[in-house]
């Protein structure tokens, strides 16, 4: 495929594969049933404990597959429609894994009043749609590594086919910016939340924690199922990015987390994920010198938002 091949009907083709010849050949309309079965591989795959080839997963291929999927439609809506689906997936597979319900998929509605920025990343590889208020939306790519995978290149040709120009874009000025993995903004604090709140208001009485530093030695054992019970029944921690609890698999063990996490620190997007999983709303990350008058701001600025939404 790197030398402009394509084969449709190998034997030995993957889906993602298959996905790839049938873009590069005009034969968008066979990526839709490809895609579906990608997905329903991805789904049932058993939990891998080490990727030894991350760049080749299931769950790079299907990033893949969707970026090649969404680009076979025309407008904005239908294009993000498809990376959210893909986004979805991800977390549906975690959910199965863990155990945990997840509901069905929920709408995804572009703001229509609020410049956005919206971030894919496919491993070195970060697509950005930018929209302005009152003008057209525009797409661009970014490498992070000149060092691709196969995957990635094939990705970059047809990105370059369709004449996506690479450049470097500023995020700072959007009012909202998507992501589906971590990205490097200068700007603190950081809020992460999902589009639609929960039923049940955050309410002007709820439980507020703040976590110490780290329990050591003897003393650790014995104080960690008390945070683990406390962690879980508060609306409101404020803790270390680095604190244990804040370990995907102990988040998606616990399944009820508060409805707002503030992390003193950056947190990994695995852990922001797990959190979103197991019943927060609302991740916001700040530098670890932020004053406490601050942080009650930022709590009072979050439950005026939930109440918008409701």
């Amino acid at each position: 495929m790197l030398h402009g091949e394509f084969e449709l009907t190998h034997e030995a083709a993957t889906a993602v594969e298959k996905i790839i010849c049938a873009a590069n050949t005009g034969c968008g309309e066979m990526i839709a049933m490809w895609y579906d079965e990608l997905v329903e591989e991805y789904l049932s795959e058993q939990k891998q404990e080490i990727e030894i080839f991350p760049c080749s997963s299931t769950e790079c291929q299907l990033k893949v597959a969707s970026v090649f999927a969404a680009l076979q439609h025309e407008t904005l809506h239908e294009q993000l429609h498809v990376l959210e689906m893909c986004k979805w997936f991800m977390d549906k597979r975690l959910a199965n894994i863990h155990g945990i319900s997840l509901e069905a998929s929920p709408p995804f509605v572009l703001p229509s009043n609020q410049s956005f920025a919206y971030v894919f990343r496919v491993g070195d590889v970060q697509l950005i749609w930018v929209k302005l208020r009152g003008c057209q939306a525009a797409i661009s790519v970014t490498l992070r590594s000149r060092n691709l995978s196969f995957l990635e290149e094939c990705l970059v040709r047809y990105l370059q086919r369709l004449a996506i120009p690479e450049a470097l874009v500023d995020l700072s000025p959007f009012e909202l910016i998507f992501v589906n993995d971590q990205v490097n903004l200068p700007v603190k604090p950081k809020l992460y939340r999902v589009h639609h709140f929960p039923s049940d208001h955050f309410e002007e009485d709820g439980d507020c924690c703040e976590f110490s530093g780290q329990f050591t030695n003897e003393k650790s054992t014995a104080v960690l199922s008390e945070r683990l019970i406390l962690f879980s029944q508060s609306t409101v921690a404020i803790m270390s990015a680095g604190d244990s609890i804040l370990h995907p698999d102990i988040c998606l063990s616990i399944r009820k987390t508060p409805f707002l996490v503030i992390t003193l620190g950056s947190p990994t997007f695995d852990t922001i994920r797990a959190l979103f999983l197991c019943g927060t709303s609302v991740v916001v990350e700040v530098d670890e010198s932020t004053k406490d008058k601050d942080i009650r701001r930022l709590i009072n600025a979050v439950r005026n938002i939930s109440k918008v939404s409701h």
